[in-house]
C-alpha cells in the first residue's frame, strides 16, 4: 500500500482544516500502538496540508508533534501527556471511547474499513422484511436501528442516501445511527453522558440515534454493522435489555457481504460479559471496603463522579479508597 493510500484513512485535509479554524499553535497527534509506524508520515502530511497553497512567508507556524506513549488506555484522549508539551489541541486516531475532554479540544479520526454500500442496504432491507413478517402486527418493532462500528462511520451518509433511494423503506423504518461529534469542545461537551438519552437521542458508545417514528428503545429491533470484538460486545451489553424483546442484536459483517445474521458472532461473548458484570455487582453489594479506580484523568467530570461515588459508599456505612491506575 502506498503512503497516499494509507493517508486516506487518516483524514488529513479535514484535520488540517480543523486546526486552521481553531487557530491552534501546538497540536498533539495521538496514535494507537499498532499505527505508530505511520506516525512520522501522518505528522508530515498534516504539516504539508496546513501549508498547502500558502505563501512561504505566511506558512503555518503550528507545531505538530506525536505523543510517543499514552498515560492510560489508547481509546482515551490523553490530556495528561499532551499537557506535558503544552498542547492546545489533540488529534486522536483509531478506536475511541469518545468521552468528553475536560480542558483540551480534540478531534477523533476513526480510520476506515471498506464496505459495499449497496450490498449492505440490500441485506438490511431483507432483514427488515423478515423481522416484520415474523411478528404479529401489534408485536412488530416500530423501527430497525443499525449501529455501525467506528471504522464504518465514514460511510454512514452513503448508507442513508442508499436507504432513502429504496421504495421499501416506508416511513423510515430502517434507521442508521449517527456518529457522535468527531470534534470535541470541552465547554460544549462536558455534560454529555457516555450512555443514555440526551436531546431526544439515544447514545450507544460512539453512536446515537433518534428514529423517524419516535419509537422508544424497547420498540426497536437492532443490527450491528461490523465484525465481532470489544466494540460489538459493548454495544450488545448497552442494548441487551431493550433489544431482548425482538430477539437481541443481529449482525451484518461488511467483510463477508452476506446476510444479516440473527445469531451474531459476539452473542456468546456478550453473554459471558453480562454474567460477569452481574457477578461483580453482587460482589460490590457485599463488600465492606470499596476501591474506586480512576482509569483516566482526562475525562470531563471525573472528579464529580468520584466524589458522588465516595458519598454513596459512605452513606451505605462502608469505606472507600481512590486509586489512580
Amino acid at each position: 500500500m502506498t503512503i497516499d493510500a494509507r493517508m486516506e484513512s487518516y483524514d488529513i485535509e479535514a484535520t488540517a482544516a480543523w486546526i486552521r479554524q481553531g487557530k491552534f499553535s501546538r497540536v498533539a497527534l495521538q496514535l494507537p500502538d499498532d499505527a505508530l509506524n505511520d506516525a512520522a508520515d501522518v505528522a508530515r502530511a498534516v504539516i504539508s496540508a496546513l501549508n498547502d497553497g500558502v505563501e512561504s512567508a505566511t506558512m503555518s507556524r503550528t507545531e505538530v508533534f506525536v505523543l510517543a506513549d499514552t498515560t492510560f488506555g489508547s481509546c482515551c484522549v490523553d490530556e495528561v501527556a499532551a499537557a506535558h508539551r503544552d498542547a492546545d489541541a489533540i488529534v486522536h486516531y483509531g478506536r475511541a471511547c469518545c468521552s468528553p475532554t475536560s480542558r483540551t479540544p480534540a478531534r477523533f479520526v476513526f480510520g476506515r474499513k471498506p464496505i459495499d454500500v449497496g450490498a449492505c442496504v440490500r441485506a438490511l432491507m431483507s432483514h427488515a422484511e423478515r423481522v416484520r413478517d415474523a411478528c404479529a402486527a401489534d408485536e412488530a418493532p416500530r423501527a430497525l436501528v443499525c449501529v455501525a462500528d467506528q471504522e464504518y462511520f465514514w460511510a454512514l451518509d452513503a448508507l442513508r442516501r442508499a436507504l432513502n433511494a429504496t421504495k421499501t423503506n416506508g416511513e423510515g423504518f430502517v434507521t442508521i445511527a449517527d456518529a457522535v461529534h468527531v470534534e470535541v469542545v470541552p465547554s460544549r461537551d462536558a455534560g454529555v453522558n457516555a450512555e443514555g438519552e440526551s436531546g431526544g437521542f439515544t447514545r450507544v458508545g460512539a453512536s446515537r440515534f433518534r428514529t423517524a417514528s419516535g419509537a422508544k428503545g424497547d420498540e426497536c429491533a437492532y443490527v450491528w454493522i461490523g465484525g465481532d470484538g470489544p466494540a460489538m460486545t459493548h454495544a450488545m451489553l448497552v442494548l441487551s435489555d431493550v433489544a431482548e424483546k425482538h430477539g437481541g442484536v443481529a449482525q451484518y459483517d461488511p467483510s463477508n457481504d452476506g446476510d444479516v445474521r440473527v445469531d451474531a458472532d459476539g452473542a456468546s461473548e456478550m453473554s459471558r460479559a453480562l454474567k460477569r458484570r452481574r457477578y461483580l455487582i453482587a460482589r460490590a453489594k457485599e463488600a465492606q471496603v470499596v476501591g474506586i479506580v480512576a482509569g483516566t484523568l482526562g475525562v470531563a467530570g471525573y472528579r464529580d463522579v468520584i466524589a458522588d461515588l465516595r458519598r454513596l459508599i459512605a452513606n451505605s456505612g462502608r469505606e472507600s479508597y481512590t486509586i489512580v491506575a
